[in-house]
């Protein structure tokens, strides 16, 4: 990608603490009316990554662009192009929201109280902007964190574990504001989380992290095109069904995941005969149906052997 069409840039960029590495080589981009989701384990690197971006890190190796220019050729000034809410959201508890967003234009420089209400309005807070932040649960501060982000009308906006604390309507509440300020203002969104399900309903692009380096980066279409089907069947006696699905059909590709649910990557075009397999033989079967991987399959598979092995008890499969 060509630096001068990307939001973000990274050029083999790495932070070391003394001998260990917490990224290594790391190259990504992010364009314009994009939302693009780091996704890693605990520990994977990627708020370290996303500390770096705004200067609160200081990186060891590589190179850093913000729209074409170099992190350090900006000064303060980019910071009026960057919102940005990364670990747990800061604020003065005895103030009240609509304070504490006062508070943060002044520091801006931003001329403009009226965007307090549309950016509380924005993150569903309208109503609680008179209440002072210490009697705010951690969903409402993270909420209040995206709308003080969100304040100067960055270009950029980097989020943290966004939907964390919050409740199923907040996620999609959430999940709805990123994919519009990503496609109706053509914000360029880099965001992080562990929450897959998620990511996979608002991400153009993901990039996986593990131990400090970028294993993959695809796009959501390119993986839903490439996304394994299996046929998935829950019974009460798993082992069981493996024998007669290998004895009668001769299936060697499965997975037996943790509750006795199996994972049949044959035969996925006739799962009627997989049924009647069982079914004849007298094995209780309570749910067949084929699906396709999630990206949550899809990056258990891409750290499988870096960590814990994450496809259940039977190896033969994937």
């Amino acid at each position: 990608m060509d630096s001068t069409t990307a939001a973000v840039q990274l050029r083999g960029v790495g932070k070391r603490y003394g001998p260990c590495w917490a990224v290594r080589d790391l190259d990504m981009a992010v364009r314009s009316g994009e939302v693009y989701a780091l996704l890693g384990r605990n520990g994977a690197g990627k708020t370290t990554t996303l500390r770096m971006i705004l200067g609160l890190a200081r990186r060891s190796t590589g190179e850093i662009e913000l729209f074409g220019r170099r992190l350090e050729d900006w000064g303060a000034e980019v910071y009026r192009r960057v919102g940005a809410t990364v670990e747990t959201p800061g604020f003065y508890g005895n103030l009240t929201a609509r304070e504490n967003l006062l508070h943060n234009l002044m520091i801006l420089g931003v001329p403009e109280p009226r965007r307090i209400d549309e950016v509380l309005e924005l993150v569903g807070l309208r109503q609680a902007a008179d209440r002072r932040v210490r009697e705010f649960s951690l969903g409402m501060r993270q909420r209040l964190g995206i709308a003080r982000a969100l304040l100067h009308e960055p270009r950029l906006l980097i989020l943290d574990e966004p939907t964390n604390g919050l409740d199923p309507a907040g996620i999609r509440e959430v999940r709805e504001l990123i994919r519009e300020l990503a496609a109706e203002r053509q914000m360029a969104v880099l965001l992080s989380s562990h929450i897959l399900a998620e990511v996979e309903q608002v991400a153009d692009r993901v990039g996986i992290l593990h131990e400090g380096r970028l294993v993959e980066e695809v796009s959501m279409g390119e993986l839903r095109d490439r996304g394994r089907a299996y046929v998935v069947i829950e019974t009460r006696e798993p082992e069981a069904a493996v024998r007669l699905l290998e004895e009668r059909l001769a299936v060697r590709r499965y997975t037996v995941l943790p509750g006795g649910t199996l994972r049949v990557y044959e035969h996925v075009d006739r799962p009627e005969e997989v049924a009647r397999v069982l079914i004849e033989h007298g094995l209780p079967v309570t749910h067949l149906a084929v699906q396709r991987e999630s990206l949550e399959d899809h990056f258990l598979r891409a750290t499988a052997g870096m960590g814990t092995n994450p496809d259940g008890r039977s190896g033969r499969a994937s």
